[in-house]
């Protein structure tokens, strides 16, 4: 499935990143309690798991942006890493990041941005393609406030 979903997202001019699973606290508004924090870190910038996919996407599309390369499509399969009561938990997740036109520049077609409805039915297209039963999920907005338009996919119990 995995390999599928990847296939698609390729098709339609993703591409795929690998970030480091270790990151720096400092980036995160979180609790601290709730980080998979690294005993002994080499250094300060490295010093827990990452509780978040966004994060390392956005330091990849700054990364990107100051070499003057704006349009990006990206996705990432990864883990993020929390501390609860019980231990730690580990979740595979996927990340898909779109930033800058969607277009490319032409004298005859204006440039079109990306629009949240846009990455909307990439996701749902990608579930389509994980056989993931569309008619059992809903949109609906986002409660965390660190992104201007956010949508969360409920499904059931789980988010």
């Amino acid at each position: 499935m995995r390999n599928k979903v990847a296939d698609y997202l390729v098709a339609n001019s993703f591409m795929e990143v690998l970030s480091n699973s270790l990151t720096r606290s400092g980036v995160y508004d979180e609790e601290e309690t709730t980080f998979a924090r690294i005993k002994n870190p080499l250094s300060q910038d490295l010093n827990i798991l990452r509780p978040s996919m966004l994060q390392p996407l956005l330091d990849i599309a700054i990364y990107n942006r100051n070499r003057k390369r704006n349009d990006l499509r990206l996705f990432e399969y990864g883990k993020t890493y929390l501390k609860n009561t019980e231990g730690y938990k580990e979740t595979n997740r996927l990340a898909l990041l779109l930033t800058g036109f969607r277009t490319k520049a032409h004298w005859e077609v204006k440039q079109v941005e990306y629009a949240v409805f846009y990455l909307k039915s990439i996701v749902e297209n990608v579930m389509l393609v994980a056989g993931l039963r569309k008619d059992k999920a809903k949109w609906l907005p986002g409660e965390n406030g660190q992104l201007e338009m956010e949508m969360v996919l409920v499904s059931g119990k789980k988010k």
